[in-house]
């Protein structure tokens, strides 16, 4: 080994260490949403995928072209998975704004309804009739439900905060988290076996692809913990 796989094992390893660094410290690999003052907020499945792939086929290309010169190496197999983590970050972050939105529009319509009728209960003597206190205490549980879904959550560590929500460990996180895991040890090891970026099957990717949707889909309903 040369003096340049030396140099690349260093950069490499230099490179895992700032993404690891930020990942601790700031909301690279985080969920966008502040947690509580002092605490990290929860760490994002698909941009953690998302790093995950930069890695690995950033990592292929130094390697083969430290090997072998060539620099069009980039496979289409490569190219997709990029893709695919991609756009299931980028989906990903338009449902999470969706459902901050849709939540803070309801909080806004639950204090805007409790105004309401404090001022009828003003107008009518200041003293509440049953329907009128029946209708304040709906409103007050409707703040407190819609502000329950704006809390930020706090991290509870890396695995379980990409691999649970609010009912325990959720089967879609877990599958695409173990596709992930599997299809890039495949790849690493075909590029140091083969010295050239894999064309994986399209079945293969297209598994890939699935497990992306299905996290996606299922994603939209459920609140992380």
């Amino acid at each position: 080994m040369g003096l340049g796989f030396w140099i690349y094992l260093v950069l490499l390893a230099a490179l895992l260490w700032v993404i690891i660094k930020l990942a601790k410290e700031t909301n690279l690999l985080r969920d966008s949403y502040p947690a509580d003052p002092g605490k990290p907020s929860t760490f994002s499945l698909s941009k953690c995928q998302m790093a995950f792939w930069f890695v690995v086929v950033l990592a292929s290309f130094c390697f083969i072209w430290l090997a072998t010169g060539a620099v069009d190496t980039l496979s289409s197999s490569a190219l997709a998975l990029l893709a695919i983590s991609g756009g299931t970050g980028l989906v990903a972050t338009l449902i999470d704004r969706s459902k901050q939105a849709s939540e803070q529009k309801a909080l806004e319509a639950a204090h805007a309804e409790q105004a309401t009728i404090i001022e009828g209960i003003k107008d009518s003597g200041g003293v509440p009739g049953p329907t009128q206190t029946q209708e304040l205490a709906t409103a007050q549980n409707n703040i407190a439900s819609a502000s329950s879904q704006l809390t930020p959550l706090a991290s509870e560590g890396f695995l379980k905060d990409v691999l649970t929500d609010a009912n325990g460990i959720a089967i879609h996180r877990l599958q695409i988290f173990v596709w992930t895991i599997v299809l890039g040890v495949i790849f690493a090891v075909s590029v140091y076996q083969g010295l050239s970026m894999p064309e994986l099957s399209g079945t293969l990717l297209g598994l890939m692809g699935i497990s992306s949707a299905t996290y996606l889909g299922l994603k939209a309903p459920e609140k992380q913990t």
